[in-house]
């Protein structure tokens, strides 16, 4: 197993999937570091619903466990990818099992409501954070500026004369 991980990892790092995901497909036993370098790899080439659809699979296998880094991973997946449900799914499985409350996943979760939300929401869940960082209070203060930009742009598209 240790090997199989260490040469996803490999493969991920050079962002070759169809390699990674040949190789993942031929090993019959699978665990949770495995699952979540897929998961991470196709994030990482922005392929957001095969990482969902593996997110999903490796959801329902028996004995593998949801870690905050790879809860992250799928947040990022839906933020990226623009979908709020799946998001939201994910949000109210880390409310009930108390994991809400990693940095790791607090960070993640005011990303995907930040990009797809807006600041409202953002706002509202960097509120309830019980810790925060560095990435989180970037995370708010780049939400914010790029609402405030998108409503400059918008006033100067109206108000600009021709």
């Amino acid at each position: 197993m240790l090997e199989l991980n260490s040469q996803l990892k490999q493969l991920d790092k050079i962002c070759n999937v169809k390699g990674a995901w040949k190789m993942f497909n031929q090993r019959l036993k699978r665990d949770a570091v495995s699952w979540t370098s897929m998961i991470s790899g196709y994030v990482r080439v922005s392929d957001f619903s095969k990482a969902l659809a593996l997110f999903s699979n490796m959801w329902v296998q028996p004995g593998l466990c949801m870690d905050p880094f790879l809860l992250s991973i799928a947040l990022r997946a839906c933020g990226l990818g623009i979908n709020l449900s799946y998001g939201e799914a994910v949000h109210g499985y880390l409310a009930k099992s108390g994991i809400v409350n990693s940095i790791f996943v607090g960070s993640a979760l005011l990303d995907l409501y930040m990009k797809v939300v807006g600041i409202e929401k953002g706002c509202i869940i960097f509120d309830k954070m019980p810790l925060r960082n560095v990435v989180s209070g970037t995370t708010i203060i780049t939400g914010e500026i790029g609402e405030q930009v998108q409503i400059v742009g918008d006033d100067l598209l109206v108000t600009k004369p021709r």
